[in-house]
């Protein structure tokens, strides 16, 4: 256990608004984290702002003064400035994975538009910044959130060095192979959805062999949520320990996790200190 060092990274702007889709679903942050955050090997980061450079990189010029000038541009900023940073340590060896906290950015955001509560990418920045700055190559996205990530494929469609598998509402297979979408049911139980992880993602990171694992960790799935597929609470810890023991085994432990979709503020109490439990090896 000493040897994983977990990072956890928020700011306090992230709680007390009524961030876009999502609410203030964190507003008993980071107090819940209390616990977690004094064990020995984890750290908690303030999330620091994105760069105008990085977010060009990925953006048009339009969408990124439309993101700027929004009243949500300073968590969203700090959202994806937090994943960047994480990104880099787990790179640097400082630490083998992390907790990102995540408002107004995500998976919804093209290179052009943005739209659906998540109005700059989140995966874009983090991965062209790992890849410029460490000469990192492969890297696989594993999206558990309720709906399609359109803009993440747009983004990295042609890049088969990315493998993006959104677990959604379709079965595709495209891109060479490196773009799939499952169709999680839109009713399931958290066996049947654990059992297509395991039969749909596992296999495909054990042939791809990416370098870090990053998972867009939506709670938008579980029932009474607003993108209900019937899970419960504890499906979503089950998840995180099957890719932690996976990257484990794949890629020396480094899993990269954002929170996503989902607004019951009962679920993120629950659901984001316990995940820090598993990372941190408890």
């Amino acid at each position: 256990m000493s040897s994983i060092r977990t990072g956890v990274f928020w700011h306090d702007i992230f709680k007390g608004q009524d961030w876009p889709i999502i609410g203030d679903k964190f507003m008993h942050f980071p107090e819940v984290l209390a616990e977690v955050l004094d064990y020995e090997n984890v750290q908690l980061f303030e999330s620091k702002p994105v760069s105008d450079e990085l977010l060009l990189k990925v953006h048009t010029p339009y969408l990124v003064e439309s993101f700027k000038q929004a009243w949500y541009y300073e968590g969203g900023s700090r959202t994806i400035g937090g994943m960047v940073e994480a990104m880099e340590k787990i790179c640097e060896g400082k630490l083998t994975n992390a907790l990102n906290f995540m408002v107004a950015v995500g998976h919804h955001a093209g290179r052009a538009s943005a739209w659906g509560g998540t109005y700059a990418s989140l995966t874009g920045p983090v991965i062209y910044n790992a890849r410029e700055k460490y000469g990192i190559k492969k890297f696989a996205i594993l999206d558990t959130d309720s709906h399609h990530a359109d803009g993440t494929r747009e983004i990295f469609f042609g890049d088969h060095d990315v493998l993006h598998v959104c677990f959604c509402s379709s079965n595709v297979i495209e891109d060479n192979g490196t773009k799939i979408c499952v169709d999680a049911g839109y009713h399931t139980s958290d066996e049947n959805y654990l059992n297509l992880v395991r039969k749909e993602f596992i296999p495909r990171i054990k042939e791809f062999k990416p370098y870090v694992i990053i998972h867009l960790l939506g709670h938008d799935t579980a029932e009474g949520d607003y993108g209900s597929r019937g899970l419960s609470k504890e499906f979503f810890l089950d998840l995180v320990r099957l890719v932690n023991k996976h990257a484990k085994e794949i890629c020396e432990g480094r899993y990269l996790i954002t929170s996503m979709g989902g607004d019951r503020v009962d679920l993120a109490d629950y659901i984001f200190p316990n995940v820090v439990k598993i990372l941190s090896g408890r």
